[in-house]
């Protein structure tokens, strides 16, 4: 009788290991699943950090640069002055990007500096500073510019 319990045992052993291979892969789904949220979360809070610093610069238009640090900027991704215009009520020609010379931004658009590429993901600080009558058709002028935050 030993001999057959022997066999037994071992007819459960590659069992044993196929359990253990799917609970693995159960753990490792749901941590793969925690980075992929918190990963979004992160880019949701970078982009309402940002909205609320460009909002806060077109309240105060001083001319004294608004800082605000360490936004997320997505790969593939890209902002407009009309974007920008329509969260904050100016005209689209009183709201102009500087990529500040950041690797993976570009500015283009027409008229120029109108349209913010984002090529590369990239950690920044963006500064945004407002004046007030910049020219006759602005009564708020913004110029939203970019360095590395790294």
């Amino acid at each position: 009788m030993p001999r057959s319990a022997s066999c037994k045992g071992q007819m459960f052993e590659p069992f044993n290991l196929l359990i253990g291979a799917i609970i693995a892969l159960m753990m490792l789904a749901i941590i793969v699943g925690a980075v992929n949220y918190f990963d979004k979360k992160r880019l949701e809070v970078s982009s309402q950090k940002l909205d609320d610093g460009i909002a806060n610069a077109v309240r105060q238009p001083n001319g004294q640069p608004l800082l605000v640090k360490e936004i997320l900027l997505q790969e593939g991704t890209s902002m407009a002055s009309h974007g920008v215009s329509s969260k904050t009520g100016l005209k689209e020609e009183c709201i102009s990007f500087d990529s500040g010379g950041v690797s993976g931004l570009t500015v283009s658009g027409s008229p120029p500096g109108s349209l913010l590429n984002v090529e590369a993901r990239v950690l920044v600080n963006v500064i945004v500073t407002c004046t007030a009558n910049p020219s006759q058709s602005c009564e708020v002028g913004c110029i939203i510019s970019f360095e590395s935050a790294a």
